[in-house]
Formats: structure tokens, sequence, C-alpha cells
């Protein structure tokens, strides 16, 4: 599992229908780290099922860069309004950022067994492990079950 492999189905994956919206609603409402979320689908396309030991690795790596990625997030977004140029490059640096974040976990997870599933149920398993572990809200589960339907 190389990191590399797992960029390029972030990249993908993101750009499905309904899969930015709802990962967006997630990460503004609940808090919920997309490089993560996207981790977890990843796992899940593999046929990979991420049991509680590793998903509780994966959330300690995604909380490290937290306090990397919160702020670049909130400069991008007040400088959407007032210089183009300086909203492109923040989102460049952004987006290498959390390549970065991807290069850790997929690091992370080469460390680890992980369980075999069959592809579409270990995507709904490994966003609902993810869905308890980050403690979302009721009203957010709606979403999360989008997001399953969006990235099946």
């Amino acid at each position: 599992m190389t990191a590399d492999r797992l960029w390029q189905y972030a990249l993908t994956a993101y750009g499905r229908p309904g899969v930015r919206r709802s990962c967006l609603a997630l990460q503004d409402e609940a808090g919920v780290n997309v490089c993560l979320v996207l981790t977890a689908a990843w796992l899940a396309s593999l046929g990979r099922c991420c049991d509680d030991e590793t998903l509780d690795r994966l959330l300690d790596v995604a909380e490290s860069w937290e306090s990397v990625l919160r702020p670049l997030r909130q400069a991008r977004r007040a400088l959407r309004s007032r210089s183009e140029m300086l909203y492109a490059r923040a989102r460049q640096l952004e987006l290498a950022v959390e390549r970065q974040l991807l290069a850790a976990l997929a690091q992370r997870i080469s460390e680890s067994q992980l369980p075999a599933m069959a592809p579409s149920r270990a995507l709904a398993d490994n966003l609902q492990r993810l869905a308890a572990h980050c403690e979302s809200a009721p009203d957010q589960e709606e979403l999360w079950q989008q997001l399953v339907q969006a990235l099946a």
C-alpha cells in the first residue's frame, strides 16, 4: 500500500458526485478529517476492514496534522474574497499538506495486518467505525449515509 496509490485514490474519490459536499459538511459540522475518511474508503476499495486498533493509530496521525491544517484552511477561506492569487497559493499549500498527511496515514497502514472483507461491506463498516470514533452527532448520520452511497 503506497502513498501514491492512496493519493490517486483520494483525488479520484473526492471528485465523484456527492463526495466533496459530504466530506466538507462532515469536516465543517463535526470536525471530521477528510483525509481520514478517504483513507478508510481506500482501504475498503482494497477489500480491507479497518479494525479499532488501526483506526486509533490513524486518528492519532490525523490529529497530529490538524494543528497545521486547520489554520491553513482558515487562511485559505479568508483569502478567497481578498486575493485570487493568494487563495490559489494557499489552496496549493493545503493540498500539499494533505498529501503529506495521506502519506503518513499510508505509512501507518503498512504496519498493520487488516482483515479482508468484501469492498462494499468494508466501506460501510469502515465509515461507520470512523463515525463512531469521531463522535458525530446523530443529525450527521445522513451525511455519512450519503457519503457511503457516493463512494460505493
